[in-house]
């Protein structure tokens, strides 16, 4: 339950650093995978998804924003990626596929 509350709060907060409705400092953190030369043919560079920073340290790297973010908006569907969603419609979907989820 917990788990699902953090994701919930973490994809909420990817989606207005990708929407600049989020501090600049906080969006700095996040790269698509189109902004980077080599994997931007890839396909998931077409499926909206982030890059995943690598950690140096196996506790505290992946609970950090900047590989936490990324590898929770990677998890979600493609539907919920589309930029066109505006944010009422985001979040209604987003607790769709949360509680239909199973942790």
């Amino acid at each position: 339950m917990w788990s699902q509350r953090v994701d919930f709060t973490i994809c909420l907060l990817v989606y207005k650093c990708l929407h600049q409705l989020a501090p600049v400092n906080l969006t700095s953190l996040l790269t698509p995978m189109t902004a980077i030369a080599t994997r931007r043919h890839l396909r998931f560079a077409n499926a909206g998804d982030l890059a995943t920073p690598r950690t140096r340290t196996v506790r505290l790297g992946p609970r950090s924003f900047s590989t936490a973010g990324p590898s929770v908006w990677n998890s979600l569907p493609s539907k919920l990626k589309n930029t066109s969603l505006t944010i009422g419609h985001f979040i209604s979907q987003l607790k769709t596929v949360m509680f239909t989820q199973r942790y």
